[in-house]
């Protein structure tokens, strides 16, 4: 009796063995495999199909590794152990399989797909759809419906997330220069003597000083020439937290000037950076609508032109970052804000020019038919080169220092500059901004 139930076990375990072997089992190693396939497959589309729709390489090695994700947290929801690895190698493997066939459908449209984003939508949509059956069929026999519908959604939830959190950069950006600002004014930087970087300036002194440097920029405009068209400029330095921009906008009265030539009546520049204080106004809401005001008691509202050039890091809600060097914040400088202003002047035919990220969030604000909007970027893209190792932004350089340079209308001037950061985007593999 003992002998049977001793050759019985001896059966049992080599038939385990055999059922194992049979099975083998998926280890880390497949997983990895399957997504370093998949990450070769979307550099390849990055590289070889490109399209304004592609991210940087950076970002889809980031998303290459969303569905991974999304499955640990599915099986995290389903309480699976062992067998968990082997549902995510599954889930990872239709990712591949996702990416390739939609890689291979780019290669035969020369990229066009990407531009059609119902496409893409339904494209997406199939992908989590089969891995949602997946799900379901993978642990019907032991898991509820009740469970399995929660890794289903939580699989689905923690992908959509991914992928959105690649659009939440420019916010990243912008929060991680406030911090380093915060930190700096913390460790007591605040007491530096570099004035021209706008450390150690006294407020008291600072704000004091700008009824007399207002006056001063408002009296050097000069009178305007009657039976001709006269041309104003207004430059705005937003964000004095970075050098950057206070060349940008003294770049842009240089440009300005040598361009209008004899019709070129002065400029005004504000500005937040710390170069700037004492030599011209800071870059507020109030000084904006105060220079806006003595412009358009000059000019000819049927002829004269006023040109205003506004620069800094944007926001989705058509706002700048406005900020002194110690990262002082002051009520930022709007579109909205600055509709009002050019209202409440009367200023009549205007060209507003906006280097920001975000940038083309400004026209439904200023847009009419006696005024031309020049935006960076679409209201749903970042601009770039905004470091201070750089002389101006992309934008302000292809803008600024192209045709613009050589005496080119403002139209010409502008479709220069788009076909000049069309080449640059894309020689640096960048999301085109899209002015």
């Amino acid at each position: 009796m003992e002998e049977h139930e001793n050759r019985s076990e001896h059966v049992g375990d080599e038939t385990a063995r055999n059922s194992a072997h049979r099975e083998l089992p998926v280890g880390p190693g497949i997983i990895a495999i399957i997504w370093a396939l998949t990450t070769l497959v979307i550099i390849l589309e990055t590289v070889v199909v490109p399209s304004e729709y592609n991210s940087a390489v950076t970002s889809n090695l980031y998303l290459a590794g969303a569905p991974i994700f999304a499955a640990l947290v599915a099986s995290s929801v389903l309480r699976l152990r062992e067998a968990a690895l082997k549902l995510i190698a599954s889930l990872a493997g239709i990712s591949f399989l996702s990416s390739a066939v939609y890689f291979f459908l780019e290669l035969e449209n020369r990229g066009s797909l990407s531009e059609h984003p119902t496409f893409s939508g339904a494209f997406l949509a199939v992908e989590l759809l089969l891995c949602a059956l997946l799900i379901w069929k993978y642990c019907a026999k032991t898991h509820s419906r009740k469970r399995r519908a929660g890794a289903i959604a939580s699989y689905v939830a923690v992908f959509f997330v991914s992928i959105t959190l690649i659009g939440l950069d420019p916010m990243f950006w912008r929060l991680s220069s406030q911090v380093a600002y915060a930190y700096s004014d913390v460790n007591g930087q605040e007491g530096s003597d570099d004035e021209d970087d706008g450390w150690g300036v006294e407020a008291d002194r600072l704000w004091e000083a700008q009824p007399k440097l207002l006056d001063a920029s408002l009296s050097s405009l000069r009178e305007p020439q009657s039976g001709r068209r006269n041309i104003y400029t207004v430059a705005v330095a937003a964000q004095g937290t970075q050098k950057l921009f206070s060349r940008e906008a003294h770049n842009a009265l240089q440009a300005f000037s040598a361009n209008f030539g004899s019709e070129y009546q002065g400029g005004i520049l504000l500005s937040n950076g710390g170069k700037d204080f004492f030599h011209a106004p800071l870059a507020t809401r109030g000084h904006l609508g105060a220079v806006a005001r003595a412009i358009g008691e000059k000019v000819d509202h049927d002829e004269d032109v006023v040109v205003m050039y506004l620069t800094a890091h944007g926001s989705r809600d058509a706002e700048l970052v406005t900020a002194l060097p110690t990262y002082s914040r002051v009520q930022p400088i709007s579109a909205a804000a600055l509709s009002d202003a050019l209202k409440e002047s009367g200023i009549g035919k205007r060209v507003i020019i906006i280097s920001a990220c975000f940038a083309g969030s400004w026209i439904p604000a200023l847009a009419n038919d006696d005024t031309i909007v020049i935006a960076a970027a679409a209201a749903d893209r970042t601009s770039f080169g905004c470091s201070d190792e750089r002389e101006m932004t992309f934008f302000g350089e292809a803008f600024l220092k192209g045709p613009l340079s050589n005496g080119a209308s403002l139209q010409k001037s502008f479709e220069g500059a788009k076909a000049t950061l069309t080449k640059w985007e894309k020689a640096e593999n960048l999301t085109p901004s899209k002015p």
